[in-house]
């Protein structure tokens, strides 16, 4: 016999016999080994294996001494065929080191591609992202029992573990976390405050590896898991950890805002709000157009220079650009237009390269050079997209509405309109300009200014100036606080007069009413407050005021001054004749949804988790916990009923006892926004922040049927008087009438240019109204789907939160976030009155039964009523 058919014999038996030793050996070692030894077979003889019978598997698990037999078989096997030798090796491999965590497969036959290399780390990292994998491993995870009890689909423990199925999915997780990106738009902002302020409304949060992009949102405290950003491979991100991001790709430059009403980088549906990411087109930018067209594809590196996503503003190598700012764009364009990039009104030899902005005004730098555009005090005589030189260096700017911060190490300038809380503070001299500079009391070492609050630090103490007007007083109050702070964060409500100072110590509960002053530990849970980060004064400051205090030990906090003027007519006056007060006393207090009901009596809600009844004399009946906080509120025309809409479900409730008629309703996957309920109580309707409409069959105590066919949040839904048809408002600028029995969507109404807030069906049920961020009030025939008339004189000048027809049909009433109701002839489309009382926002406006009386809610914790014959007598007339 020959010496090469020995060996063919040796390798034939030593194979047969290494596998029939490893299906024992190996039963407990990850890799399969026998499966490669049956291969290795079967590409050295070309045949299958023969079939082995009477394996001992009489253990599940590996013994260290048949493992060492198995590995000296191995290694005495003589050399195969290359593609066979491969698998003998990982074989060995896996015996001596583990499974592999090479990147290369091999191809399951001669047939196929040599070698596939598809399952890089970056691959790996994208298939359990998307699997659902949670990627941070030292975070806190949701009770898994508890999670099959939320509407949402929290990370738990087990989604943690999927990363140590095996060492490539380990290793790829922590490639991604040493070489990956991830940003937070809380740390992004305000880093100092995120451990402590949870109940913030959203939260944006991205992880970018090896190209891909992964974001999950968090919404008043909850999260989504991670979803994967549809665009080609990344090159280069902007934006990353808030809700406009830009995206330079291989393939261009790619747009995604999570905000309601979105820029338009989806320049073939600009206003509809986004739902996947969309390449930018710069269609109206013919030099950015010719120049990102003549870049090849590896090299749409420095397309994006810099970017601000408040103003949506792009700096290019060829120019800047913007969208939906009229204040930066040339008055040629069209209204229409505006929501689309355009070049910026700029001259054509200055090409900027960075950007810092404020809420009105964006400041450009080219070299030495600087330009500010927009309007930095909010009440610019300039011409639409007027661009001018800045007379001094700035290095940060910050803003409000009202007015701007323009700051360098040496000055801080003024600019806008000034606020009783930084007048009383005394850093504005009496002089006039377009930017004025402040003077800072000697030894100034940090400072902050908001509309409603100033505070400075010297000293080793803080000194706080806070407006805390009320109704009819406009009040500031000036006290001292015996400790240096970092950050203050206080309520948006001059009714709130606590306010949190995080020091060196940790955190300080200051109540300016009682001039006290407890350490905490954390934050509360609060909605809509403000948090703000003192910042460096300038190194030159101005007068010399600081007060000598005699005592060696000052009180924590004591005050300075309290100043009390009473307000002008038009902002003191109230035309209610009652104002109900008694939600919690704090800014979870805001009543955000009121109802009347037919004795009279008020029905309210708001985020104090509370819904109370009040009778006619203004006594609180009922005051019930809902267990959630209350984004809306209904009663049934009966009165027996109430509806409500929460953070996670419809309630229904008896408006006697208080008590629930059936367990909470499920279905929604995000906050409720708006409730109804039909008139013969059978059915009930909800529209939510995850875009859906629920009807709820109020029978059976359970949903009827869900409709998706909104692209965005639904903000509102009503029923008609005969129960037949649903609408529903949205942010995706449509309205859509719906079969209220199967849920099949009648007709669809597009003429608005804006989200609609608010709808509601005439008593006739032959008129619709609806209202929103265009602030007109439209009606529309509801046979026709045809608008009839738009109620453009006289209109809110911020956007409608409610809507209501009078019980006679004549009258409509709406409620804005410019603090006003106004009360508009259907026949007509006049305002007949404007109706002033409340201090902010006002969420909801409800008739009583035979139209005599107006019910308001709103965010200044007051809920008020309005006489409608003693302000409008007969609306026919």
């Amino acid at each position: 016999m020959s010496t090469s058919n020995t060996a063919h014999m040796d390798a034939r038996e030593a194979l047969i016999a290494a596998y029939t030793l490893s299906v024992v050996a190996t039963a407990g070692v990850p890799g399969d080994v026998p499966n490669l030894l049956r291969h290795a077979f079967s590409r050295h003889f070309q045949e299958v294996m023969p079939s082995i019978r009477d394996l001992a598997t009489k253990s599940s698990s590996s013994r260290d001494s048949e493992v060492r037999s198995l590995q000296s078989m191995l290694t005495a096997i003589p050399p195969l065929e290359p593609a066979a030798q491969t698998l003998l090796d990982r074989a060995r491999s896996i015996l001596t080191d583990g499974p592999p965590l090479s990147t290369t497969t091999e191809p399951p036959s001669p047939h196929s591609p040599p070698t596939l290399t598809a399952l890089t780390p970056a691959t790996a990292w994208a298939i359990m992202m998307t699997a659902g994998a949670d990627p941070d491993l030292r975070g806190p995870s949701a009770d898994p029992q508890q999670a099959l009890h939320t509407t949402r689909q929290p990370y738990t423990v087990v989604d943690k573990e999927l990363w140590f199925l095996c060492k490539k999915f380990f290793d790829s997780h922590q490639s991604a976390h040493i070489t990956g990106y991830f940003k937070d738009e809380s740390i992004a902002s305000n880093q100092s405050l995120i451990a402590q302020h949870p109940g913030d409304i959203f939260f944006m949060h991205h992880r970018l590896y090896g190209g891909r992009l992964f974001e999950f949102r968090t919404t008043f405290g909850e999260v989504d898991r991670y979803q994967r950003v549809h665009v080609p491979p990344i090159l280069e991100h902007h934006g990353l950890g808030t809700h406009s991001i830009l995206l330079v790709t291989t393939r261009g430059l790619y747009g995604l805002c999570r905000d309601p009403v979105p820029p338009g980088f989806n320049e073939q549906d600009p206003r509809r709000r986004m739902a996947r990411a969309a390449r930018v087109a710069f269609s109206h930018c013919p030099k950015v157009h010719e120049y990102v067209a003549g870049i090849r594809d590896w090299r749409m590196h420095g397309l994006v220079i810099d970017h601000h996503r408040d103003w949506t503003v792009i700096l290019t190598p060829v120019g800047a650009v913007s969208l939906g700012n009229k204040g930066l764009i040339d008055e040629s364009v069209p209204e229409a237009d505006v929501c689309m990039f355009h070049p910026m009104a700029l001259p054509d030899d200055f090409i900027p390269t960075s950007i810092l902005s404020t809420p009105r005004a964006v400041v450009l730098t080219m070299g030495d050079r600087q330009m500010v555009g927009g309007d930095l005090g909010g009440s610019s005589d300039l011409p639409r997209g007027t661009f001018t030189d800045m007379p001094f260096k700035v290095d940060w700017a910050r803003g409000y509405e009202d007015f701007s911060l323009l700051g360098n190490r040496q000055q801080v300038m003024f600019a806008g309109k000034s606020t009783p809380a930084i007048t009383a503070s005394g850093l504005l001299p009496d002089s006039a300009g377009d930017f004025i500079r402040l003077q800072f009391p000697s030894g100034t070492e940090r400072f902050a200014m908001h509309p409603l609050l100033v505070a400075l630090v010297s000293d080793g103490s803080t000194r706080v100036v806070k407006d805390v007007s009320d109704d009819t007083n406009t009040r500031v109050l000036t006290v001292s606080i015996a400790a240096k702070a970092s950050a203050v964060v206080f309520s948006p409500s001059t009714f709130e007069q606590t306010i949190f100072v995080k020091t060196n110590e940790g955190w300080l509960s200051v109540d300016l009413a009682t001039q006290s002053a407890d350490q905490i530990t954390e934050l509360p849970a609060k909605l809509g407050y403000e948090s703000i980060e003192l910042d460096a004064a300038p190194e030159t400051t101005g007068i010399d005021s600081r007060s000598t205090v005699a005592n060696d030990e000052p009180p924590l906090v004591s005050v300075i001054s309290d100043i009390t003027k009473p307000k002008n007519v038009e902002h003191a006056v109230d035309e209610s004749f009652y104002t109900f007060r008694g939600h919690a006393a704090n800014n979870l207090a805001s009543i955000v949804a009121v109802a009347f009901l037919p004795d009279g009596s008020v029905a309210s809600s708001g985020w104090d988790q509370t819904m109370r009844v009040w009778n006619s004399t203004g006594e609180c009946k009922l005051n019930i916990s809902t267990g959630e906080e209350i984004w809306d509120i209904v009663a049934s025309p009966d009165g027996k009923l109430l509806v409500t809409g929460g953070l996670k479900t419809v309630q229904v409730w008896n408006a006697e006892t208080g008590e629930h008629v059936f367990k909470p309703l499920l279905g929604h996957d995000k906050w409720i926004v708006y409730v109804a309920v039909s008139a013969d109580k059978k059915l009930a309707v909800s529209s939510s922040g995850d875009g859906s409409i629920i009807a709820w069959d109020l029978v059976r105590g359970e949903m009827a049927w869900r409709g998706w066919e909104h692209d965005s949040q639904t903000n509102c839904v009503a029923i008609s008087p005969d129960g037949k048809v649903i609408v529903s408002g949205s942010d995706d600028c449509t309205i859509k009438l719906w079969d209220a029995e199967t849920g099949r969507v009648l007709q669809t109404l597009e003429e608005q240019d804006g989200g609609v807030f608010c709808v509601a069906f005439s008593p006739d049920g032959a008129l619709l109204a609806s209202s929103g961020i265009e602030k007109i009030v439209c009606l529309w025939d509801v046979a026709t789907g045809v608008c009839l008339a738009k109620f453009e004189e006289g209109t809110h000048t911020q956007f409608v939160r409610g809507l209501r027809f009078s019980p006679d049909g004549r009258m409509i009433a709406t409620s804005s976030r410019d603090a006003t109701i106004k009360l508009w002839n259907v026949a007509t489309g006049k305002c007949m009155r404007t109706l002033r009382g409340h201090a902010q926002n006002v969420r909801r406006v409800d008739f009583s039964q035979d139209g005599s009386t107006l019910v308001s809610s709103s965010m200044d914790k007051t809920a008020k009523l309005w006489d409608l014959k003693g302000l409008v007598g007969d609306a026919s007339t």
